[in-house]
């Protein structure tokens, strides 16, 4: 180790270029490594989301969300189930343990289980299944509402949406609850 001081202490102008060579590829990397504002995270959550239009959080409760949460006990790797049931929806959110399954193996199970599920109330569209990433986490949501026909709703929702688009740093803008099935992304 002496010796490659005493090296280095001799030969001032390699020590000082090495230097320059360090730097440089230090700025060059800075400048070409690839950032992402919003990184995608992981949260080993898997939420369950069903649409109920018109439904009381009573029925949501009753004729989806604890059906459901009863099917649900049967898959392996839940840390935690907790639910959330209003009006014209039931939301079941299914914290992972990661020592006992991953996020895709648990979704797949997940799903099994919401394809089978067939005694959804008339009305009430088919349960979507996600894996929660920082990515998919909305920034805003805007819940319209009134004493104003479902046709008034949803043409001042379009309006809402237009304008909302119209705003370049904007990469989506989705609606849910609407009757018609088929018309979930806006």
């Amino acid at each position: 180790m002496n010796k490659l001081i005493a090296y280095f202490a001799k030969n001032g102008l390699l020590v000082n270029i090495i230097t320059i060579f360090i730097l440089a590829v230090g700025v060059f990397s800075s400048l070409k490594i690839s950032r992402e504002v919003f990184p995608n995270i992981g949260f080993d959550v898997v939420t369950i989301e069903t649409v109920f239009p018109g439904g009381s959080a009573e029925s949501a409760e009753k004729l989806i969300t604890n059906p459901i949460e009863q099917d649900l006990s049967e898959v392996n790797g839940i840390k935690k189930m907790t639910s959330l049931s209003t009006e014209g929806r039931s939301l079941i959110v299914l914290q992972l343990d990661s020592g006992e399954t991953t996020v895709d193996e648990a979704k797949e199970e997940v799903q099994d289980v919401i394809d089978a599920f067939v005694d959804l109330p008339f009305g009430a569209e088919k349960p979507s299944v996600t894996v929660q990433e920082f990515k998919n986490f909305p920034v805003i949501q805007v819940s319209l509402s009134g004493d104003i026909t479902y046709e008034q709703l949803e043409k001042n929702a379009k309006f809402i949406r237009r304008q909302v688009r119209k705003i370049p740093q904007i990469s989506r803008v989705n609606y849910l609850g609407l009757k018609q099935a088929g018309k979930k992304k806006i």
